[in-house]
């Protein structure tokens, strides 16, 4: 792996795919067959008919999370919640890999993960309240400049699911203050803030939509402008992300890495009622 060339795309493009990065065996495969477990579980207690005995794969699984999804979406919201918690989970997600490429790539030895910048998203077709618009990591991860997403497909993502969506490029443009939005006040907590004039700032740059498939794994610069795609597909888009950021880093060890970005930004989220 030439990772001076990694390093290079990051800089000019703000974003890298490595295909076949991650072992499908040893990783992927161990997150699904817990999810697949938890699926069965979490229907049980909410009286659904869970109709997969045996694990028999992603695709199959996740084609039973949507009925369920659609039939009770709490279920979903369930799942959601107990995902982030699998160990399987969680050590793709703090993996020697993820840490050693994270060390090579910002030349640190001293590598965080946020207790709130990671999980898996279960995105439904058609459903476009929960979807990410618009923004930069680093508004609502806000532990150093130089941190670095980790975007992981859990299923295959084909085109007409709705890929992360990327400003290609966006990134030398440096950090964006964050602020609420008027149009985006029907949503919930971070979900109401975006890019002032996103538009305008949108126009100026060529948007790249990668697909990818279980073991690729996709790097953002958290500079770098991104929203989620528009999942108009029949099937669950399942993702998994996790970010990566430098203790290191001279402005993080000054503003003691942050984990709140309203705190830290000092948003104005107006509460749901």
């Amino acid at each position: 792996m030439n990772h001076s060339l990694i390093r290079q795309q990051l800089s000019s493009l703000g974003y890298a795919k490595l295909t076949d990065f991650i072992d499908r065996d040893q990783y992927i495969l161990p997150i699904w067959t817990s999810i697949h477990q938890l699926a069965r579980l979490i229907s049980v207690r909410r009286s659904l008919d869970f109709s997969l005995n045996d694990f028999h794969g992603e695709e199959e699984t996740a084609a039973e999370i949507l009925r369920l999804s659609l039939l009770d979406r709490a279920f979903l919201s369930d799942l959601y919640d107990a995902s982030k918690q699998i160990p399987a989970f969680l050590r793709l997600a703090s993996c020697r890999e993820f840490e050693g490429l994270y060390t090579l790539l910002r030349e640190t030895d001293l590598v965080g993960v946020g207790d709130r910048s990671y999980g898996v998203r279960y995105d439904l077709p058609n459903e476009d309240m929960f979807r990410s618009h618009w923004h930069q990591e680093f508004a609502s991860n806000p532990q150093s400049i130089d941190g670095l997403v980790l975007w992981i497909p859990l299923v295959a993502v084909t085109e007409d699911m709705g890929s992360v969506v990327i400003c290609e490029a966006s990134n030398r443009e440096g950090f964006i203050p964050h602020q609420p939005l008027e149009k985006y006040a029907f949503k919930t907590g971070l979900y109401q803030t975006g890019i002032p004039d996103e538009e305008s700032v949108i126009a100026r740059y060529k948007q790249i939509t990668p697909l990818s498939k279980p073991g690729d794994l996709l790097l953002m610069d958290f500079s770098t402008i991104h929203q989620s795609g528009y999942n108009r597909s029949n099937r669950l888009r399942v993702t998994m992300q996790v970010r990566y950021f430098n203790f290191k880093n001279p402005e993080a060890v000054a503003n003691g890495w942050p984990s709140s970005p309203t705190d830290f930004f000092r948003y104005q989220i107006k509460s749901k009622k």
